[in-house]
């Protein structure tokens, strides 16, 4: 068989291979390029992902700084019903404190004895739950005008009360002295009743004791109350970057 090649297969042939070569080439020096520049892609995919994480995050920034303002304004609110252990620390100042609170009834105090508590469970206030309800009643109330804890008692609906305050507290039992009908001491137990502050009277007790001067006989009431003074150290606002 004749296998010489024309003039003319020769160049095809030379044509071919020179194709083959630079195509080969090309992929041998094209082909990292590739694989870099895929892995640019895959990086800077992964780079989004993490930019949109992170917007997503910082979208929610507004909600957050919301929620910690309404947190920090809780705090305030419900310290306010609590003494100062940064303006009271002290016994003395105590003290000073009921002394002030019950000047206005005229009370003689004689001494005050202080009993200090840590770890002190607060309840809140919780419903009635004898509150009187039956049938006749709900009944007849056309215009809805019984008060909640009825509707309560007979729905055995009782809102759940709120959660109960671990603080610090000191007892002080304060001796006095009053009129002998006890209206200073009254006077006394209504200013603590009335008082903003978490200060709650637990006992009292009083009794007539006449003694005799160069005036004559002076009777006078005298006794001691009980009085639960619950104290916090208080969240400064200001201290708290909103």
């Amino acid at each position: 068989m004749n296998m010489k090649l024309s003039h003319r297969d020769k160049i095809i042939f030379l044509v071919v291979t020179v194709v083959v070569v630079i195509g080969l080439g090309i992929w041998f020096l094209l082909k990292p390029r590739y694989e870099d520049m895929k892995a640019s892609d895959d990086r800077l995919v992964a780079k989004q992902a993490e930019r949109d994480e992170l917007q997503a995050k910082i979208d929610t920034l507004p909600d957050l700084k919301k929620t910690l303002e309404n947190k920090v304004d809780e705090v305030v609110e419900r310290q306010e019903d609590f003494i100062s252990e940064r303006e009271i620390p002290e016994t003395y100042q105590i003290n000073t404190y009921l002394m002030d609170l019950l000047a206005p009834s005229e009370i003689e105090i004689t001494g005050m004895d202080h009993n200090v508590l840590e770890g002190t469970e607060l309840e809140e206030y919780t419903y009635n739950r004898r509150a009187l309800g039956y049938d006749m009643k709900m009944n007849g109330d056309i215009a809805n005008q019984l008060p909640e804890d009825v509707y309560n008692a007979y729905n055995n609906s009782y809102p759940a009360p709120n959660p109960s305050v671990i603080t610090a507290a000191t007892v002080v039992t304060i001796s006095y002295r009053s009129d002998p009908e006890c209206e200073q001491l009254f006077d006394a137990i209504q200013l603590i009743a009335d008082c903003d502050k978490n200060i709650y009277m637990e006992t009292c007790s009083a009794d007539l004791t006449v003694e005799a001067s160069d005036e004559g006989v002076e009777p006078y009431a005298e006794g001691e109350m009980v009085v639960t003074f619950y104290e916090i150290y208080p969240m400064d606002p200001a201290d708290v970057d909103k």
